[in-house]
């Protein structure tokens, strides 16, 4: 457990259990998630917490039962059975479970609002946490078209607080969040987004020296380590094409080092397969388009490296602070060159 809150977490909790909209921007690893996740744990109710993938939702429920939490999670990936439990359970006055994610495709179905309309009569709803809130506002990384939906939430549960949770969002890209949401003058939570351990380089390497320069990192001894073999460190090779991906997993396991290739190109089940061997601890190196995004979370990454310019500003944030989550010292370093920003102006040109 923890014996203190981080940055503005009691803030947070202390909002939404006075009935308040709250927007919290906290950076990767900030510990966003205890915003929400203290509440049920003081008052009796449900929080409802939307995100925008099951692997995500399964990893957070896995954590917060491990903490004590009644956490549970509705999805196709459920028995029949369990759905009916789950949804029997919220129309109860004083419901068991005290976290509930779904999806906010699940969230904009008329079945599923029927039955919040249900739990918010009875008085079993507490909050309603929508994480990756940026996802929201197609001015946004990760736009995902169904988060436009959630404005019902507060047109059919209008008295039921909001809470919004992201890493990244510009003022712009906020006030289309607030908007979309129809948060009432929600609280602004903002904490530094500086990482400290986590240090920022930059390299133009020649195209034919950047595989070098990746070998170099995945091969590097960590500071602390002992002498004798050096282990591989937990590193994420970030590439603009699919190609790129294919290339630099190839090229790294011709020089010894076990690395898996991610993009939406693979079958699901080998994308499952790395992703799984990557959180357990069994692979160290993964070299990946954006689609390695939205809830990798693995605390001991050293690494974070571009192999080209990434999309936007906001998305090399929101990557680069996969490393070091740990607290650890931890690296980022963007590898770019001409071409790369060639193509990415002809690309906002097309925009």
């Amino acid at each position: 457990g923890f014996d203190s809150f981080r940055g503005r977490q009691l803030e947070a909790i202390m909002a939404a259990l006075a009935g308040q909209d709250c927007f919290v921007l906290m950076p990767t690893g900030g510990g966003k998630s205890l915003c929400y996740a203290l509440v049920p744990a003081i008052r009796p109710g449900t929080v409802l917490v939307v995100s925008p993938l099951i692997a995500l939702m399964q990893d957070q429920v896995q954590a917060l039962r491990a903490r004590g939490l009644r956490a549970d999670l509705l999805s196709s990936t459920r028995t029949e059975a369990d759905r009916r439990r789950l949804l029997e359970d919220l129309q109860q006055h004083r419901p068991d479970t005290q976290l509930l994610y779904v999806t906010p495709e699940l969230l904009a179905t008329a079945g599923f609002m029927r039955c919040l309309r249900g739990a918010y009569a009875a008085g079993a709803l507490q909050l309603v946490a929508v994480d990756e809130a940026h996802s929201i506002s197609a001015m946004g990384h990760d736009f995902r078209p169904a988060y436009r939906q959630l404005g019902a939430v507060r047109r059919e549960l209008p008295r039921l607080p909001l809470m919004a949770l992201t890493a990244t969002a510009s003022d712009r890209v906020q006030r289309d969040i607030v908007r979309q949401l129809g948060m009432r003058e929600p609280r602004l939570l903002r904490t530094s987004f500086d990482r400290p351990n986590i240090r920022y380089e930059g390299g133009c390497p020649l195209a034919s020296r950047r595989l070098l320069a990746l070998h170099a990192c995945c091969s590097r001894r960590q500071p602390g380590e002992q002498q004798g073999k050096v282990p591989v460190p937990c590193t994420v090779i970030y590439c603009h094409r699919r190609e790129d991906v294919d290339r630099v997993a190839a090229a790294l396991r011709a020089h010894g080092i076990a690395a898996a290739a991610y993009h939406a190109g693979l079958p699901g089940a080998t994308r499952s397969r790395v992703l799984q061997d990557w959180q357990a601890g069994r692979l160290a190196v993964v070299a990946a388009t954006v689609a390695f995004g939205m809830g990798i979370d693995r605390a001991d990454v050293r690494y974070v490296l571009h192999h080209s310019l990434p999309g936007s500003l906001e998305a090399y944030y929101q990557e680069a602070g996969r490393a070091g989550r740990d607290g650890a010292p931890s690296r980022s370093i963007v590898y770019y060159s001409r071409r790369d920003r060639e193509r990415h102006e002809f690309v906002l040109r097309r925009q």
